[in-house]
């Protein structure tokens, strides 16, 4: 996984792809909602909790983004950041987990 550097204070653009089995890719039915945790492992961005301002926004098919707003006093260390894609419901659902990361200097 490649670590991109941005600056504190700038806007952070948190990507996921989602596929289905064979590789095309896909709209989950249930949307992309992420979750940002800050290097001490506190979660900035909620994707469990705060649906509503978790949601990653469409692209193109299967590609979702969600620009993060960086604070000028956010820690400078290496930050993570999980996409989670429901398609389906019940026992027919499935989920899939994209990951990523950046550093803030």
């Amino acid at each position: 996984m490649r670590t991109t550097i941005f600056q504190r204070g700038e806007s952070i653009p948190c990507w996921a792809e989602v596929k289905d089995h064979a590789g095309t890719y896909i709209d989950p039915s249930q949307g992309v909602f992420i979750t940002i945790s800050e290097p001490d492992g506190t979660l900035a961005k909620d994707g469990v909790d705060d649906i509503d301002d978790t949601a990653m926004s469409k692209s193109d098919t299967g590609k979702y983004v969600y620009y993060y707003d960086s604070a000028s006093d956010d820690p400078v260390k290496h930050w993570n950041f999980f996409c989670k894609a429901i398609d389906g419901e019940g026992d027919d659902a499935r989920t899939t987990i994209t990951h990523g990361g950046f550093k803030l200097t």
